[in-house]
């Protein structure tokens, strides 16, 4: 099956946000884009994020609440922009390294969700572009360096978002 018609599917997911400010700069590469691109680009990702997983079944956030909700700030080191092809175009996106995302992974697996043929690697979609338009920013690294996500928020099938822990607020 292709990643296409796994998209057609109605699936929740479940998404690690950044604080505002590192938001606000990853947004700024991504104008970065917008101006270097223009025409070759097709769509800008408007919320910065990494996904935990797609293809969660069931839209009632409590069992991943339940299961989430005393978890501890992610800490994460993004590296370069690289892109994978998908169904006609490149997705552009930043290098995620962080153990604690695939043990995330992992762990949301034990939820009702649809099995991907596709491995987990975590990246920070920035956007999706015509196939060869962003091969002249590939390799560049923006210099974030190590980060913390502060935020994990359920997207239901219907894109109704949930806010599923405040990471910033744990262990106040």
């Amino acid at each position: 099956m292709i990643l296409a018609e796994l998209n057609d599917r109605k699936y929740g997911c479940l998404m690690a946000f950044p604080s505002q400010d590192l938001a606000a700069k990853i947004q700024e590469i991504v104008k970065v884009i917008e101006e270097r691109l223009g025409s070759a680009l097709k769509e800008a990702e408007p919320d910065s994020h990494v996904t935990v997983l797609w293809g969660l079944s069931d839209d009632d956030p409590t069992p991943i609440k339940k299961l989430f909700g005393t978890q501890e700030p992610i800490s994460a080191t993004l590296g370069e922009i690289e892109k994978f092809a998908n169904d006609g175009e490149d997705v552009i996106h930043i290098s995620v390294k962080s153990p604690i995302l695939y043990e995330l992974n992992k762990k949301a697996k034990t939820l009702p969700h649809k099995e991907s043929e596709f491995d987990y690697h975590p990246h920070l979609t920035l956007a999706y572009v015509e196939p060869g338009s962003c091969d002249g920013l590939l390799g560049w690294n923006p210099g974030f360096g190590t980060v913390t996500f502060d935020k994990l928020i359920f997207s239901s099938s219907t894109k109704e978002k949930t806010t599923i822990a405040d990471l910033s607020t744990q262990g106040d």
